[in-house]
């Protein structure tokens, strides 16, 4: 990572490209927070800028490196090292382009008065009735696909007839973020959230089961009610549009160009044939080795000799005790 952080133990155990992926979204993330939030470390040519101006333009430069990441020729450290990993796993760019936004937000206003003001700062969340129900608190993250697949919602105190907080998971896919707004509707009525399962941070698949009965997705809902064995229950689960992070993120990310588009498909056939290279040079290696040596067992009584030939050619004997047999490869 770009910097010492006890951050990164959270993954530490995460296959490979799962991990290499998470440290290059954090560390292109990182970069564009630290436009506001610590001008003097930030990289891409922005060190020492001052003036709100001066970082508009930083954060814009930050837009552009992200356009580039997508076109496949990204410039910083940042955008090169996470543009493989935008096509690896199919990441979409809506929300890096929200993180950009909401790092501006910075510029024009850093204090706010009450809580209620505040929440403009986050993604509100309202019911089919009009009811506003919560806000985004967090988004979880399918790390196998590196997908979206719940938001995270804490629910109003009037809802959660609660002192304490209360959260409940939808699944992204039922919801839709309204054009213009950071509001995101969801396909419940107010009562209905009302009624989800409390999340508390720990995530089953028994408590999965019963969100799914509630927006009546797939096979699965029935299955916790019907009893259908857990292996039916788990095939393909979050294979229903109910989990399709595309669908919530879709509309919101800007139509690709021809040459971005064309861009992306050079790239993807540059990165396949330079794994093809790689599979070869390395079976082509493997076979040199294997030719390249010859092993043969010998016992604590043999002797190993090596004989020096007169015509450059070197010979290794092994001489056994009386009745072996004398091996010269």
């Amino acid at each position: 990572m770009s910097r010492p952080t006890s951050f990164s133990y959270a993954f530490v155990v995460l296959p490979k490209p799962q991990r290499e992926a998470i440290i290059a979204v954090w560390d292109f993330c990182r970069a564009v927070d630290d436009v506001v939030d610590e001008p003097h470390a930030a990289e891409a040519g922005q060190s020492g800028v001052q003036g709100p101006e001066d970082l508009r333009a930083a954060l814009n430069e930050w837009r552009s490196e992200l356009g580039r990441c997508y076109a496949g020729a990204p410039q910083t450290r940042q955008g090169i090292a996470l543009q493989p990993c935008i096509r690896h796993f199919n990441l979409t760019r809506q929300p890096f382009a929200d993180l950009i936004d909401g790092v501006e937000m910075d510029l024009d206003r850093q204090r706010y008065e009450s809580f209620s003001d505040l929440r403009e700062y986050c993604w509100r969340v309202a019911s089919t009735d009009g009811q506003e129900v919560g806000k985004v608190h967090d988004l979880l993250i399918d790390v196998d696909h590196m997908r979206t697949r719940y938001l995270d919602v804490r629910l109003t105190k009037e809802l959660a007839s609660s002192p304490a907080d209360r959260d409940v998971l939808v699944p992204i896919g039922t919801a839709e973020l309204v054009e213009g707004k950071d509001v995101v509707r969801v396909p419940l009525t107010a009562e209905r959230f009302g009624l989800l399962p409390v999340y508390e941070h720990r995530l089953t698949r028994t408590h999965e089961l019963e969100v799914r009965r509630h927006f009546s997705l797939g096979e699965a809902a029935a299955a916790a009610v019907t009893g259908t064995t857990a292996a039916a229950a788990t095939r393909n689960f979050y294979d229903d549009e109910g989990y399709d992070d595309r669908r919530f993120f879709g509309k919101r990310r800007p139509a690709r160009t021809d040459e971005e588009l064309a861009a992306r498909r050079v790239d993807a056939e540059r990165a396949d044939a330079a794994r093809v290279d790689a599979a070869r040079v390395e079976a082509e290696r493997d076979i040199r080795e294997r030719e390249s040596e010859i092993r043969v067992p010998v016992e604590r009584e043999d002797a190993v000799v090596l004989k020096r030939g007169d015509d450059g050619r070197d010979e290794i004997i092994i001489r056994r005790p009386v009745g072996e047999k004398r091996v010269e490869p």
